[in-house]
């Protein structure tokens, strides 16, 4: 049976570099997430199936969604039967998860793995991205909006995804390898 593991963090805390590294170097799967936002040029090619809002609608009233969350246009989630097809095949299924899905995932009845990037100072840290990012990928909207979203979904969640986490690591402490090799070392042995 496969192990799931979820990782979680604000925007820039090194999610998808994480999943990424996970997916090539050790062949985890990842099911396909959803989304009804605009395509962004940093997406990671097949991570996300785009759809409306309506469609979303539909999506959640008939509970196909494993987890969904979001405000607004900017709704996200993974369909059970993406997760399940997934499950079946591998034996480490990796979710990202916003700060928001922790009460869906920790109701999910699976062996699993939380594993929470994020910063030791959010506000400082989001401040930083957005005078790194904002000349390069992101609108200048874009960017305030996840910003925003950021340090309120912090605020309010992260105690408990701190509370339930099986791994924390404040990624403006160390560099992409170093969460890489922590992050493999806490799935070995647990």
């Amino acid at each position: 049976m496969a192990r799931l593991i979820a990782i979680t963090g604000p925007a820039y805390s090194g999610k998808t570099t994480l999943i990424k590294h996970l997916k090539t170097d050790h062949n985890y799967v990842t099911p396909r997430h959803i989304t009804t936002r605009e395509k962004r040029i940093d997406d990671e090619p097949g991570f996300y199936r785009y759809v409306s809002i309506d469609d979303y609608n539909t999506l959640l009233n008939r509970d196909e969604l494993l987890i969904s969350s979001g405000m607004h246009d900017r709704m996200y989630g993974i369909l059970k039967e993406d997760f399940n097809n997934c499950y079946n095949k591998a034996d480490n299924v990796i979710l990202s998860i916003s700060y928001k899905d922790i009460y869906k995932y920790l109701l999910l009845e699976y062996e699993k793995l939380l594993i929470t990037l994020t910063f030791r100072n959010i506000e400082d840290s989001m401040k930083d991205r957005y005078y790194s990012e904002r000349n390069r990928q992101h609108s200048y909207e874009e960017l305030l909006i996840r910003i925003r979203a950021a340090i309120d979904d912090y605020n309010k969640y992260f105690e408990i995804v701190k509370n339930n986490s099986d791994c924390l690591i404040y990624t403006d402490e160390t560099n992409e390898m170093e969460t890489y090799q922590k992050v493999l070392t806490r799935i070995k042995s647990n």
